[in-house]
């Protein structure tokens, strides 16, 4: 809970001291200049108010806010707001810390499950009045799923800034041996017999089920390299991604381009067949339109129209 805390409220929560300048500077902007309502406020700043019980929207109670929480992260170790947050906030009607929430909603307040830590910080965001309507529900549901997408997303890649380095392709010795689209029988076998478990997967993914793409006739297993690592990137199977277009028949379908042949200036049309991403692109839909509904973000005008029309439909 603590991690989907921060992933979803304060991402910068190990850099501030306690209030980040920019997430205040980016609230007032849109507040006050963009018309839609923004929250700045830190982990510590909304431990601040919950203990304090001060809501009043005034510059003096903000202002004190803020002392606070620089001040109580000075003292207590920030490691430990988090918890302190979650164990004395407001989730909802009859819900005033995180025991009274876990009774209501029928939580095991020991459980480690992905899916109940979601449910319960997404009431911080949109807690749960008396009569639940189905909206609030709704609204529920997409913060659920934006903070576990945020958070398996973190797992896969812990530094989300991290730049994807495409190396050079490497493949065993045993494959590069391989230099056919339709070795002979004894020279598969060689190579499955000498070469590891990969080796042998590889073979029998590509040369005895798949074929050889026309682009990589005379390079396979960097074909092979390409797949692994964009399995890995994606993470989904190698399987899974294929390709299609001139690249792999040797000349174009396309209706202006019919017959022309695959070259240099060709590109690859990989495309990928999987559950798990169309998933995961779901979850980021979902992030998207809550954060636009809320007045998160705001395309430019231009393309307003067209966004609200998209997301009706």
């Amino acid at each position: 809970m603590c991690s989907l805390l921060i992933l979803g409220e304060d991402h910068r929560f190990c850099s501030h001291p306690g209030v980040d300048p920019a997430a205040l500077c980016r609230a007032t902007w849109r507040t006050l200049v963009c018309g839609h309502r923004e929250g700045g406020s830190t982990i510590a700043m909304q431990l601040v108010r919950t203990l304090t019980r001060k809501y009043d929207k005034t510059i003096l109670r903000k202002a004190s806010e803020i002392a606070l929480a620089v001040r109580l992260t000075q003292y207590i170790p920030r490691e430990d707001i988090p918890g302190l947050y979650l164990w004395v906030a407001y989730y909802g009607w009859r819900m005033n810390n995180f025991r009274q929430a876990c009774d209501r909603l029928g939580i095991d307040p020991a459980s480690r499950d992905l899916d109940s830590a979601a449910q319960l910080v997404a009431r911080l965001k949109y807690p749960q009045p008396k009569t639940t309507s189905a909206k609030r529900l709704c609204k529920i549901e997409q913060r659920s799923a934006y903070l576990i997408a945020r958070y398996n997303r973190s797992k896969r890649q812990p530094n989300t800034m991290k730049e994807v380095t495409v190396k050079p392709f490497e493949f065993s010795p045993s494959l590069a041996t391989l230099t056919d689209r339709y070795p002979c029988a004894k020279q598969v076998q060689k190579v499955a017999c000498a070469g590891e478990d990969t080796d042998r997967i590889a073979i029998a993914r590509q040369w005895l089920s798949e074929g050889i793409p026309f682009a990589f006739q005379k390079c396979p297993a960097v074909y092979e390299s390409l797949r692994a690592w964009l399995s890995e990137e994606l993470d989904v199977e190698a399987k899974k991604i294929s390709l299609t277009g001139s690249a792999r028949l040797g000349s174009s379908l396309a209706r202006k381009k019919l017959g022309d042949p695959f070259g240099s200036k060709s590109d690859l049309d990989l495309f990928v067949v999987s559950e798990k991403l169309f998933q995961s692109m779901c979850d980021d839909f979902c992030r998207w339109s809550s954060d636009y509904r809320n007045g998160c973000i705001s395309p430019k005008n231009k393309y307003k129209k067209s966004a609200g029309k998209k997301m009706i439909a």
